[in-house]
């Protein structure tokens, strides 16, 4: 049975259904702080994350059966996402022409080892946090990066060393194998914090951590627990930036019950709706005029795969307190 077809004969003549393809225009406040800090600054990636989701909240609202992020953190261009800012390349590559004119200039390598910068599973992976639908992500092939080794030879680097390079990346293969080892989970709140430090600071919210020395190891995936800190703390500086009075986010971690972590998050924000304590964690809910309902439900989910449990409760006077448990480590 294939794909769902688009009826033609229910869309008006001057239509023609497609999906996006391409960049979407990057929000005016984001454009400024790129211009002042530039696109690489790690104070950014709240206004990304937040780029990211607008842009996936407009297409889904189209009815699209497949959305992408609009190449936000792709700032630069998507043919060149993956080794912007390498130590060992010059921007004088080559350049990649288009259909309708424009080009892009790829850069080029001045020496070895290569190793990538970054890979395109990153960015799916902040995309997959607020799609419900199909994501597509532009990926760069090694046959066309392999054009970045210049027409003379480099010394001591060979054409076949990077090409070697090029399709084993040995510093990606060992990322992956530690992708599931974490720790204890102080290590991801403190390498989650400082990605939203300065949008705290921009509404005045004074950031507090409680890391207990007791907490038992983890064991899990390092990128779903951090997403899932992400959109708990995003929630959170979202729910106190227009109250007046105090605004503050407390991160505690501490030993739970039967030798779990339990992590925290309390806000001083405008709370949980009581009529509406009960669905929160309920796909397609949401309190916000543009959410998407997603957030919670998909955080629920990752915290449950790794055997632990998600859930909230008001704060008095005002405020809301969201935890989660995760297992220790087994013992070997």
């Amino acid at each position: 049975m294939g794909p769902p077809q688009a009826d033609l004969r229910a869309t008006p003549a001057s239509i023609i259904p497609t999906e996006q393809i391409g960049s979407i225009p990057r929000p005016a406040d984001l454009i400024e702080r790129i211009a002042i800090a530039g696109s690489e600054d790690p104070d950014l990636a709240l206004l990304y994350d937040i780029a990211i989701r607008d842009t996936i909240e407009r297409l889904e609202a189209t009815g699209s059966p497949v959305v992408t992020d609009g190449e936000q953190r792709k700032y630069h261009n998507f043919a060149t996402y993956c080794v912007h800012g390498l130590r060992n390349t010059a921007p004088d590559g080559f350049k990649i022409p288009f259909s309708d004119g424009h080009t892009r200039r790829m850069a080029r390598l001045t020496g070895g080892p290569f190793r990538y910068r970054c890979y395109a599973d990153g960015f799916l992976d902040v995309a997959l946090r607020y799609a419900h639908v199909p994501v597509k992500q532009a990926v760069i092939s090694p046959s066309c990066l392999s054009l970045m080794y210049p027409s003379e030879r480099i010394p001591d680097y060979s054409r076949e060393q990077f090409i070697e390079d090029l399709q084993t990346d040995p510093d990606a293969l060992q990322e992956g194998d530690s992708a599931a080892g974490i720790g204890r989970c102080q290590q991801v709140i403190r390498e989650t914090i400082p990605l939203l430090r300065s949008e705290a600071t921009r509404y005045s919210i004074s950031v507090r951590t409680e890391l207990a020395a007791s907490v038992p190891r983890i064991l899990g995936d390092r990128v779903q627990l951090q997403q899932v800190l992400m959109n708990l703390l995003v929630n959170s500086i979202e729910a106190m930036k227009d109250i007046d009075g105090t605004r503050e986010l407390v991160i505690t971690s501490q030993r739970g019950e039967n030798e779990q972590a339990l992590v925290s998050i309390s806000d001083t924000g405008v709370g949980i709706p009581q009529q509406h304590a009960d669905q929160i964690f309920n796909a397609f809910f949401t309190t916000k005029p543009h959410g998407t309902g997603m957030g919670l439900r998909i955080s629920s989910s990752i915290v449950e795969s790794h055997g632990g449990r998600l859930w909230a409760a008001g704060n008095s006077p005002r405020g809301a307190t969201f935890c989660f448990t995760l297992p220790a480590e087994a013992e070997t």
